[in-house]
């Protein structure tokens, strides 16, 4: 449906007449006569020109507002939907009634001063203010303390381990040498003896002149699998040569 907005200005011309629907919605009602003025070059003065007259029917809020804040010859503004209605009169006339749905209205103040009263509804803010919680005073009770259970494990009482109360040094503290009587002498040194295997003979003393030479051979018939009793000359011989007949000294 296609509607007609307009906003017309006029002067009340009608008592406010207060009516109620068949859903007991309350529908307040008035004439609005709108003129217009044009100012008479001839005559020097302001004349009325054209004019409307129309019916304004309010609904809810803005019938409220208007029976509580409007008279008859008060000068408002309106804005709203404008329709036409067709209605049988009394005498049994068709007639036709132009009409306007006011969605605003308030007085103009051109031609007057008005004290707005706001309802408390609008005085309220949009979220009421959060209010002091006073906390309760809890009641404190402390717990009754258990009987001790014999069975229960003493946490107070030492635990025991398996380390001994002198425990033994992982190394040996070290003794204090003492000196000798006279500290000048050089120290004697003893030479220890060295191991040799089960099947090397006996070296021959480091003083003999053919020491080295007899513990070579020696070692060199070990290795061959020969045998090591004989003297240094034998061994030599036994050693470089295998198949020559050694020869025992007289």
């Amino acid at each position: 449906m296609f509607e007609t907005t307009i906003t017309v200005t006029g002067r009340i011309a009608s008592e406010i007449r207060v009516r109620h629907t068949a859903a007991n919605a309350r529908v307040v009602s008035f004439r609005l006569l709108s003129r217009s003025r044009r100012y008479d070059k001839a005559r020097q003065e302001w004349t009325n020109g054209d004019s409307v007259s129309l019916w304004v029917n309010c609904w809810e809020q803005v019938a409220s507002g208007v029976t509580a804040s409007l008279r008859r010859g008060d000068q408002v503004v309106v804005h709203g939907p404008m329709s036409t209605r067709e209605y049988d009169a009394s005498d049994g006339t068709r007639r036709t009634s132009t009409e306007m749905r006011a969605e605003a209205i308030g007085p103009n103040l051109r031609h007057c001063t008005a004290d707005v009263l706001r309802p408390p509804l609008y005085d309220q803010p949009a979220y009421p203010a959060p209010t002091a919680l006073t906390p309760a005073s809890p009641t404190r009770t402390d717990p009754t303390p258990a009987a001790p259970d014999s069975a229960a494990p003493d946490f107070a009482a030492p635990i025991p381990t398996d380390t001994p109360t002198d425990p033994v040094p992982a190394y040996s503290t070290p003794t204090a040498c003492t000196p000798t009587d006279s500290p000048t002498a050089p120290a004697v040194l003893t030479a220890l003896p060295t191991p040799r295997h089960p099947d090397t003979p006996a070296a021959t003393p480091a003083g003999s002149p053919s020491a080295a030479v007899r513990n070579a051979a020696l070692a060199g018939r070990v290795a061959l699998g020969l045998p090591t009793d004989g003297s240094l000359e034998d061994l030599l011989t036994e050693l470089i040569d295998p198949e020559r007949e050694v020869v025992p000294a007289a």
